[in-house]
């Protein structure tokens, strides 16, 4: 699996609980009691492929998770090589793929292949985008469960802004969609925030490709290492945990890259703000309608809070 990755499924358990409660990557405002967490599916310590209703449901390491408008949870079951979802009431079905068959193929629910699904987005018709991340490829699922190919092509990897089967990513592990559509991707192993058109057209926002670092700076002058979780707030900024400088980093629509909180190469476990602060690996991030950010904190076994200013709390776990 992803190195930079692991993380996420080892916190899914207490993710998902999170996620439904707060509107995963910023689709509802949070609920009351978001310190408060409970299971909302899966076995803990078990796995397995089993769909059903709350903790007699199976996962096998899922390592992604998005909400939509209506508080439906997807996941992406990573070993399984499907996506999942769950309602509101905890009741897991399989919305794509069939366990087990890993590989790449369009087509409708368990016609479909994945291999190794490590994050989703989704956006407001419902539309499910999927970090396809051993295929080096980004998909999308309509609520009905149609499965196509927006960008990349399965097997080749590399990094190539283009159009459709014409570009190329390197190993991508996280998605966001904004109010426009956009898809922004993690692209974890060439270092960089990518951008997809609801057209399929790629670019490169900020980072340059197999070069990796810490720089804040405009585009291709910005370096990440490891970039393995995206958001985006209401104006469209994308905050990225950058895995291995062990950062939050904010991207700004126009490529402006800062570090929000942290200091790269200095890790640990410390709130506080700005530099400051200090992260061990953290891997995912979510957000919410007031702009404050959520962070797994993936080696410290951690959930992280930031708010706008770059302070930086620990919300649950110790």
């Amino acid at each position: 699996m992803l190195v930079a990755r692991i993380g996420k499924w080892i916190a899914t358990c207490l993710a998902l609980a999170f996620l439904a409660a707060c509107g995963g990557d910023g689709d509802a405002p949070p609920a009351p009691g978001l310190g408060s967490l409970a299971l909302l599916a899966g076995h803990m310590g078990g796995s397995g492929n089993l769909d059903g209703t709350g903790a007699a449901a199976l996962f096998a390491n899922p390592s992604g998770g998005a909400v939509d408008g209506a508080g439906n949870v997807y996941v992406a079951d990573g070993s399984n090589h499907t996506i999942r979802k769950i309602t509101p009431a905890g009741v897991v079905s399989t919305l794509a793929g069939t366990a087990g068959m890993a590989g790449s193929a369009d087509g409708t629910g368990a016609a479909a292949r994945f291999s190794y699904p490590s994050g989703v987005g989704v956006d407001g018709a419902g539309n499910v985008y999927v970090a396809d991340a051993f295929n080096h490829t980004l998909r999308k699922i309509t609520p009905a469960g149609v499965v196509s190919t927006l960008a990349g092509t399965a097997g080749s990897q590399g990094s190539i802004d283009g159009t459709g089967a014409a570009a190329r990513f390197r190993t991508p592990s996280d998605v966001v969609v904004d109010a426009a559509g956009n898809v922004y991707v993690a692209d974890t192993f060439n270092h960089t925030i990518r951008k997809v058109t609801p057209a399929g057209v790629v670019s490169t926002l900020a980072g340059t490709a197999e070069s990796w670092g810490s720089a804040d700076g405009m585009g291709a002058a910005a370096q990440f290492s490891s970039t393995s979780g995206v958001a985006v707030d209401g104006a469209g900024n994308a905050y990225v945990a950058d895995t291995y400088n062990n950062t939050l980093r904010k991207v700004t629509p126009a490529g402006v890259v800062s570090t929000l909180a942290g200091t790269a190469g200095s890790w640990g476990s410390a709130d506080g703000a700005g530099a400051a602060a200090r992260f061990n690996g953290l891997s995912g991030v979510a957000i919410d309608t007031a702009g404050n950010i959520y962070v797994a904190d993936t080696d410290n076994h951690t959930l992280r809070k930031v708010t706008p200013a770059g302070v930086v709390s620990t919300l649950a776990g110790t």
